[in-house]
Order: structure tokens, then C-alpha cells, then sequence
């Protein structure tokens, strides 16, 4: 997964820039592949979008491009988790935490 291997910095401007960035490719690939392969006009392939099947082709696109928004909430969410698990590990050690098991740490002096 690209969002995985890119580093992307954690503002909504910039993860909203990169799913439209990615939109504005895959509209254009598929205006391409509209022409080219199947002989439609530019006209016919956008008064496509007014069908049913269209406007739902459509919003799935449009969801694929908040994608990297959504990836940087459910980031947070987990750096929550592991935040919650660290705590309980500190207070608690070899407890199990409600999200799976705790590693123990070993603090100095812990013995």
C-alpha cells in the first residue's frame, strides 16, 4: 500500500492534496480508456456520470481519493491503543489489556 511506504505528513491539507492528486489520475485514466478503447466523444464519456451506474462509479472514485485521509484517523486511533497499553503495562505488568496481550517492561531499578 502506497500510504504505507510514502511519508506523508499528518495535516489534512496535505492527505487531501494527495487523494486528489490520485483522483485527478484515475478520472483521467479512465477518460483515456473511455476514448481510446471504446471510441466515446469527451461529451459522452462525462454525460455518463449522469446515470445511476455512473454517479455510483463515481462516488466510489471520489471515496478512494479520502483514503489517505481516513488512513490518518485510523493511525491516531491505534497510536491511542498503544498509548492505553503502555499505561496499563506500567501500572499493571503481565496483565492482559482489552486489546491483546501486554509486553512487560522493565523499568531501572525494576529488578
Amino acid at each position: 500500500m502506497v500510504l504505507g511506504r510514502v511519508a506523508l505528513s499528518a495535516g489534512r491539507g496535505y492527505r487531501l492534496a494527495m487523494g486528489g492528486v490520485a483522483l485527478v489520475l484515475l478520472l483521467g485514466a479512465e477518460l483515456g480508456l473511455s476514448v481510446l478503447a471504446f471510441g466515446r466523444t469527451i461529451a459522452e464519456h462525462l454525460a455518463s456520470y449522469g446515470s445511476p451506474a455512473g454517479a455510483l462509479g463515481l462516488a466510489g472514485q471520489v471515496a478512494f481519493a479520502l483514503f489517505p485521509l481516513l488512513r490518518r484517523r485510523a493511525r491516531a486511533r491505534w497510536r491511542a491503543r498503544r498509548r492505553l497499553r503502555l499505561l496499563l503495562t506500567i501500572a499493571a505488568p503481565g496483565t492482559v489489556a482489552m486489546f491483546g496481550p501486554v509486553r512487560t517492561i522493565r523499568l531501572e531499578g525494576d529488578g
